[in-house]
């Protein structure tokens, strides 16, 4: 199998890595910080974040797609309804308590960010009393 010393580069993964140079017959091989494996971006560090960020690209634009075809579906069957026929699509929402589905989708992230902060919060709270009850605990055994 014939290899493309152009593509071809060296990912040198972990912490104590010597970071040697590698040839490809006479060609001295480029490293690099990150590289795929299986299809998936890693760096040195084994980190994906470079990946996530594309997969995030990718789904992002999709679901705009879906959203708008959503909110579209969303404005038709707010006009079928009779008496607000001649209000405009905000008025439409605010007389039926609804909200657009994009204000939905921001609602959404804050709750499961308020959410994830609110469990760091005690998970911190929780590790701090269970140390100072392992600390009380080591002192009353010392005091023993």
């Amino acid at each position: 199998m014939k290899f493309n010393k152009g593509k071809c580069k060296v990912l040198h993964l972990g912490t104590n890595n010597p970071m040697h140079q590698y040839m490809l017959g006479a060609a001295q091989l480029e490293s690099s910080f990150t590289g795929k494996d299986l299809g998936t971006l890693v760096d040195t560090k084994w980190n994906m974040c470079q990946q996530c960020a594309l997969a995030t690209k990718a789904a992002d634009d999709i679901y705009e797609r879906d959203m708008d075809i959503l909110e579209r579906v969303q404005q038709r069957a707010t006009r079928m309804i009779t008496g607000l026929e001649h209000l405009t699509y905000e008025e439409r929402l605010s007389e039926l308590g609804l909200f657009s589905t994009e204000k939905r989708r921001l609602r959404g992230i804050l709750s499961i960010t308020a959410n994830e902060e609110s469990r760091r919060d005690l998970d911190a709270k929780g590790q701090h009393f269970f140390l100072a009850e392992l600390q009380s605990s080591a002192s009353l055994k010392e005091q023993s």
